[in-house]
């Protein structure tokens, strides 16, 4: 929409406005400090009886296409850094600024991220050795191979553009070929696009997301919430590009409510009143089209159990469109996705499976259970951490939307009703999973959008309670009617806008999103600090072992003990030939085992697979197996020290990992400067060792 020409709903074109909405509405647009604007006449309503009922009219918010720009360039710029190993980055670019105390990247936050998908992906690309976890057994698939395909499908992309394009053309350019073509670097490149296409996907979704807000809720909220996403330390730390049905999930339903927020207004260049309403209608179509295949994909291909968030959504579906119609287009989509999954599964288990309701079925009893429990304010905690502040303004905003629409109904245009409605799948889903004893950080990205919109909310609507009783309160006692909050054109016409921002209030909430922003930049820079060093160390192992491998076809064993689970994925080990082996450790449970040969390796049935998290003795070798030994080393551990054993072990690379037992809770949690976190943390050294020859 225009900023200046302003906009008045015909009768014809009223009559496809929401039916939640009681109040009719005309749309006009909005001057650039959202404060003030200058309608159109109104129409005539004095036919209409003695006492009609006012007409609400309502600012337009929509972002101009150079604010949607620049919020697309801000975003993709934090997210595909964030993706990336950055660290290592700027000490190429400015080796004079970043040459120490730079974090090397964003770690791997689950092994389920691993083992479940990066493995698989390996698998699909490079048809050679990859990790294989019970899911993907043809006796349980739990796990789709659609979802898998699509990333595999952009590594391979990324090897062809990079390695068959860019590497040719930039073959006299020194730097950038050698870069590209050092040993051992050529896998773990595809591994850090695929890393960062994730990040585009979710800005996309992020975009929208913010996009239909700012229509709905205000470029105030919009600009709150892009605040509050952009610098989350959640989203910074994975939630953003990880590699999990549950990120796949989040971007899908950011859309679906970016489209289900977004108003759709006046049609540009329609000036026939009938032509207006056909356009009207056939944009509101497919505003809620998107808004159903968005929320099916979002439930059938990512993670099933997102159906909790889209349940609000369907229902407001429903009742704006009606329910066959809604149904109809429900079916089709849901028939598609189901049978492209079936299709994709059964060409790699040569078996006709639906794999997401295998794992629904799988999890409906104790299954998941079995792999670890936790309190029920798990999901507090790691919530206050990841959003701090945010965090509880999300949970204070039913409060504050229900005191708004009570005290303050004249600069309340949405019902708190509609406006909790919008709200609800976050407090569901929190509540749901919260009372589930199996609990996992990953379970909570799903919401992460919807927490800090909840936080916007709460922190624009409090303020505007404020300015709302401040101002009236002075027009009250300058006796004023003027300089109330309300303008009124006459008794039936209300101008809904919110009450003009005092300049306190302003600076406030300038000082509680810096203090936002400081505590997110904070934990991120702990976590990526502390725990960055797998990446770091694994990335110069694959370079070894490519610059000191004997034999092209030469066999190479890794091994690893207790931290086998921060292995971040076979596109670390170089070749065809390096393997990934276990030594026996204090963990108890079940390990994944290497895939069968290809073109055997997705329909066979591996031996010595359960689903009880019950260890098998097959997986372990021989310490004298091992050519290189991978492992934390930390003063209280049960298992071998290899670094101490310089007789039969060498170090070639070490970082610095955090020991969490024996460092202080707030040191470690967040990074405080000044000194504090690096005097009172306290580290162990992140190793490869390489056999004595």
């Amino acid at each position: 929409t225009t900023k200046s020409s302003p906009v008045v709903l015909s009768p014809a074109l009223s009559t496809h406005m929401p039916k939640s909405l009681k109040k009719r509405s005309l749309h006009i647009s909005n001057s650039r400090d959202n404060q003030h604007a200058t309608a159109t006449p109104p129409p005539d309503i004095s036919s209409r009886g003695p006492d009609p009922s006012p007409i609400y009219i309502k600012l337009r918010h929509e972002w101009s296409r150079r604010t949607t720009l620049l919020v697309f360039l801000a975003f993709t710029i934090i997210r595909i850094m964030q993706s990336l190993p950055f660290g290592e980055i700027l000490r190429r670019l400015l080796p004079a600024l970043f040459h120490a105390h730079v974090p090397y990247a964003s770690p791997i936050g689950d092994c389920d991220e691993t083992f479940n998908y990066w493995e698989p992906t390996h698998l699909l690309l490079t048809h050679s050795a990859s990790l294989q976890t019970w899911e993907y057994s043809p006796v349980y698939a739990l796990r789709s191979y659609l979802y898998v395909f699509l990333h595999a499908a952009v590594g391979l992309i990324s090897r062809t553009v990079i390695f068959q394009t860019i590497v040719p053309i930039c073959s006299t350019l020194g730097g950038a070929q050698t870069f590209l073509t050092s040993p051992g670097i050529h896998k773990i490149v595809i591994f850090y696009c695929i890393r960062a296409a994730l990040a585009l996907f979710c800005t996309f979704g992020e975009i929208v997301f913010l996009y239909g807000i700012a229509s709905r809720f205000g470029r105030r909220i919009a600009l709150y919430t892009s605040f509050f996403l952009l610098f989350s330390a959640g989203m910074g730390l994975g939630g953003a590009f990880a590699y999990l049905p549950g990120g796949f999930s989040m971007v899908g339903i950011m859309v679906a409510f970016g489209a289900w927020f977004y108003e759709v207004g006046r049609v540009q260049n329609v000036t026939d009143k009938k032509s207006h309403s056909d356009a009207y209608a056939s944009m509101n179509a497919l505003k809620w089209m998107i808004c159903i295949c968005a929320a099916g994909t979002a439930v059938i291909l990512g993670w099933p159990f997102s159906v909790v968030c889209v349940i609000p959504l369907a229902l407001d579906t429903i009742y704006h469109t009606g329910f066959m119609p809604s149904l109809k287009i429900a079916v089709v989509i849901s028939a598609f996705l189901i049978t492209l999954s079936m299709a994709f599964d059964n060409i790699y288990y040569e078996r006709w499976f639906f794999t997401q309701w295998n794992l629904v079925n799988y999890n409906k009893g104790e299954g998941s259970e079995k792999y670890g429990t936790e309190p029920w304010n798990y999901y507090v905690k790691n919530l206050l951490l990841n959003f701090n502040g945010a965090f509880v303004l999300s949970l204070l905003a039913p409060v504050v939307i229900l005191l708004r629409g009570i005290v303050a109904s004249s600069i309340t245009y949405y019902s708190p009703v509609r406006l909790l409605i919008y709200l609800i799948p976050y407090y569901v889903w929190f509540v749901f999973f919260s009372s589930l004893p199996h609990k996992e950080e990953r379970f909570m990205v799903v919401v992460y959008p919807m927490i800090c919109l909840a936080a916007a909310m709460c922190l624009e609507y409090s303020f505007q309670l404020v300015d709302y009783f401040s101002q009236n309160s002075t027009a009250t006692s300058q006796s004023n009617p003027s300089a109330r909050t309300t303008p009124r054109t006459n008794k039936n016409i209300i101008l809904v806008t919110p009450p003009r921002r005092s300049l306190i209030s302003w600076i406030i909430i300038a000082l509680i999103l810096l203090a936002y922003i400081a505590i997110s930049i904070s934990r991120f820079y702990s976590i990526t600090y502390n725990y960055s060093a797998p990446f770091k160390v694994y990335t110069e192992l694959a370079q070894h072992i490519e610059r000191t491998r004997r034999e092209p076809d030469q066999v190479i064993n890794v091994c690893v003990g207790k931290e086998w689970y921060r292995f971040p994925s076979s596109f670390f080990l170089p070749g065809k030939n390096t393997r990934l082996r276990f030594l026996r450790s204090d963990f108890r449970g079940l390990l994944p085992k290497y895939f069968a040969d290809w073109p055997y390796s997705t329909s066979s049935v591996p031996t010595n697979m359960n689903d009880d998290n019950r260890e098998e003795m097959d997986r372990y070798v021989d310490e004298s197996q091992c050519h290189y030994v991978v492992d934390l080393d930390l003063p209280q551990q049960h298992e071998k020290h290899y670094c101490a054993d310089e007789n039969n072990w060498h170090v070639i690379s070490e970082m610095h990992f955090l020991d969490a037992e024996k460092s202080p809770q707030m040191a470690r949690a967040f990074w405080i400067p000044l000194g504090y976190s690096e005097r009172r943390n306290v580290y162990g050294r992140y190793y490869v060792a390489e056999r004595v020859r």
